[in-house]
């Protein structure tokens, strides 16, 4: 029977049961849960756990059994031990191994996590961590433009200078006309202060079509 211990909060055993009618398997570990088992199709089989025992009722198939199975947890650290078999202790990313009191017969890193291949029995210790990521990376890329907004900011002033002289142009402009450019000139102030004119000009306005509305009715 192979073992399958998975690392997590809370630990999960999977036991992959050879094929046999009515199996019948010492428990590796005693159950904290309910004990499933399942086809390898994935449909239920009827199960019982007497004394430590686990009775399936496979009808000549193989099948996997799942629970969970006693734990220690003190301040976060996981505490667990598999008395018998051939255990496989699968520790995904995010977990820690404290300590392992047997050596490893085989160790095994991919994307999924890292594997040990181990003979039971075995008292496996383990905690989870965060990887964070320090943010002190992107502060560089906001901090460099600063430094090219200031020339660009430089450079309109400059170009704000030449524009001052067209204002000599403008007597040039009064000089040819006497009579009438300096109306124009004139004119075009006082249309600034005075629109509030304009506003009594369209409630007048609106005035008046409100009289025409009742006269029409």
């Amino acid at each position: 029977m192979l073992i399958l211990l998975n690392l997590t909060a809370p630990p999960i055993l999977l036991l992959f049961l050879p094929a046999a009618v009515v199996g019948n398997y010492t428990l590796p570990a005693p159950p904290l849960s309910d004990v499933a088992a399942f086809t390898p199709g994935g449909a239920p089989l009827p199960t019982w756990v007497v004394n430590g025992t686990l009775y399936v009722l496979q009808n000549g198939d193989p099948a996997v059994a799942v629970y969970i199975p006693r734990f220690e947890n003190t301040t976060g650290i996981y505490r667990i031990t598999v008395k018998s078999g051939t255990v496989v202790v699968q520790a995904p990313p995010g977990v820690m191994i404290q300590d392992v009191d047997k050596q490893p017969t085989n160790v095994v890193i991919n994307k999924t996590g890292l594997y040990l291949y181990l003979t039971a029995p075995v008292t496996i210790t383990y905690y989870f961590f965060t990887i964070t990521k320090s943010s002190t990376t992107t502060t560089p890329t906001t901090t460099t433009p600063t430094p090219s907004k200031t020339p660009t900011a430089t450079t309109p002033a400059t170009a704000t200078t030449p524009t001052a002289p067209p204002v000599t142009q403008a007597p040039t402009q009064t000089s040819t006309p006497a009579t009438t450019r300096p109306s124009t000139q004139q004119t075009q102030p006082e249309w600034l202060p005075t629109a509030g004119a304009v506003a009594v000009a369209a409630a007048a306005a609106a005035g008046v079509v409100a009289y025409v509305l009742k006269k029409r009715k």
